[in-house]
C-alpha cells in the first residue's frame, strides 16, 4: 500500500476537514484557508509523537507548550514568537531552560540562560550581560523604561 492510499484511508476514517491531510512522513496536518491551523488541538500530529500548534500558520498556544517534541522538548510560542510568562519558553530534555519575552531572551528573576551543564547566560530585553552585576543595572534601568510607558 503506498504512501498516498494509506493517508487517504486514514483521512477518510478519521474525517479530517477539507484541505487537511498526512503528510509524506505520516503526520497529519490540519489545514484551513491554505494555513496550518486547528483551533481545538495540535494542527500537526507527527508520527513519531511530535505535536505542534498553529494559528493562521503560525505556532501558538495559551494553555501549554504550542511545540511538544518526541524527545521531551517543549517550546512555548504566541502568534510565532517564544515568550511564556510564568516560566522557560524552551525547556530541554537535557535540562537546559531559555526564558523569552515576545521573541527576546528575558527573565527578571535570573539567568535568562541555564544550560544543563551548569552555564548561565543573563538577558534583558535581547541584550546579553556578562556579570550579574551588569545584568541587574541593566534590569533596573528597563524595569524604569516599563513604568514611563
Amino acid at each position: 500500500m503506498t504512501k498516498h492510499i494509506k493517508a487517504e484511508w486514514y483521512a477518510s476514517i478519521h474525517n479530517l476537514p477539507d484541505g487537511s491531510y498526512i503528510d509524506n512522513n505520516g503526520d497529519v496536518c490540519y489545514v484551513k484557508n491554505g494555513k496550518k491551523h486547528r483551533d481545538n488541538g495540535p494542527a500537526i500530529e507527527g508520527a513519531n509523537g511530535s505535536k505542534e500548534w498553529y494559528i493562521n500558520n503560525k505556532r501558538h498556544r495559551e494553555d501549554g507548550p504550542a511545540v511538544e517534541w518526541a524527545n521531551g522538548d517543549k517550546w512555548w510560542l504566541i502568534n510565532g514568537e517564544w515568550h511564556r510568562d510564568d516560566g522557560p519558553a524552551l525547556e530541554y530534555n537535557s535540562g537546559g531552560k531559555e526564558w523569552r519575552m515576545n521573541g527576546r531572551l528575558h527573565r527578571e528573576d535570573g539567568p535568562a540562560i541555564e544550560r544543563s551543564n551548569g552555564g548561565k547566560e543573563w538577558w534583558v530585553s535581547g541584550l546579553c550581560y556578562k556579570t550579574k552585576k551588569a545584568y541587574l543595572e541593566a534590569l533596573k534601568i528597563w524595569k524604569m523604561n516599563e513604568v514611563m510607558k
